[in-house]
């Protein structure tokens, strides 16, 4: 199976893939399934990006946002786990609290500069910062009172194990650590990851403008196939609207690269 053809069956996969996204009415749905919905939009976004810059042979930034992707498919099976709408809740309550981390970040470089004061007009001075973090507090602490949360929403490490955890058959920490952890590097373009775009010929080395090996790029494709298709069997079991013989027929193709590999 070369990238090409991947390349071919990956982008069918997304157009019917969006198809079926465009279809469902989210005023119907309640908060769960809306946040559900949301991370699959977000996914399907993330997967035809990878499309796009695997077809220019943008390898690299490519495999940034796998990393991205792999972060949103495990966001979205954590929520999954649980029959109630808890683990959506954490979900939402981690942005008030990232909310409040970026603030109190923020507080701490104005008083430290007393520069760019106006970047975020609402965050002009030590004072409102701390009223925008006690406001999140706030919110914080209504939403667990009110749904009865306990626990923050885990990092993407903890995620991992505690899926792996209820179905024996995932392999989720493995993806973390050989997708997540890995291409770290890539992400914060540090000296590990900074290597991968110089090649070396009779010349020296060369820097990599365009990185055009199959194998790498196949790498890439199939992991982006494989959290896309299980995302759309998510996408299906939960809103009812993928024609099933469609998504059998890209199951078949995913298996058929499996063999091939093996």
């Amino acid at each position: 199976m070369s990238e090409n053809n991947l390349l071919i069956e990956l982008e069918k996969l997304l157009n019917f893939g969006e198809v079926n996204l465009l279809k469902i009415d989210i005023s119907k749905h309640d908060f769960k399934l809306n946040t559900i919905y949301a991370l699959i939009g977000v996914i399907h976004y993330h997967s035809e990006a990878i499309l796009i810059l695997s077809k220019n042979g943008k390898l690299f930034s490519s495999e940034i946002i796998l990393r991205s992707l792999f972060e949103g498919f495990v966001n979205l099976k954590y929520i999954l786990l649980g029959n109630n709408e808890k683990n959506a809740i954490k979900f939402t309550i981690k942005n008030f609290t990232d909310n409040k981390e970026f603030t109190k970040k923020w507080k701490e470089f104005i008083k430290k500069t007393n520069k760019h004061i106006n970047f975020f007009p609402e965050l002009s001075t030590a004072e409102k910062c701390d009223e925008f973090m006690e406001k999140m507090e706030r919110e914080i602490s209504n939403i667990e009172e009110k749904f009865g949360v306990l626990k923050r929403f885990p990092n993407c490490r903890a995620l991992s194990e505690e899926i792996d955890k209820i179905d024996e058959n995932h392999t989720f920490e493995l993806m973390y650590i050989t997708i997540y952890e890995y291409l770290s590097g890539l992400v914060h373009i540090s000296s590990k990851g900074l290597k991968n775009f110089f090649i070396y010929n009779e010349n020296g080395y060369t820097f990599n403008f365009s990185r055009n090996e199959p194998k790498e790029i196949k790498k890439v494709l199939v992991a982006v196939y494989e959290i896309y298709l299980n995302t759309l069997e998510i996408l299906n079991q939960n809103f009812k609207i993928s024609n099933k013989n469609e998504l059998e027929t890209f199951k078949n193709f995913f298996l058929e690269i499996g063999k091939k590999s093996s």
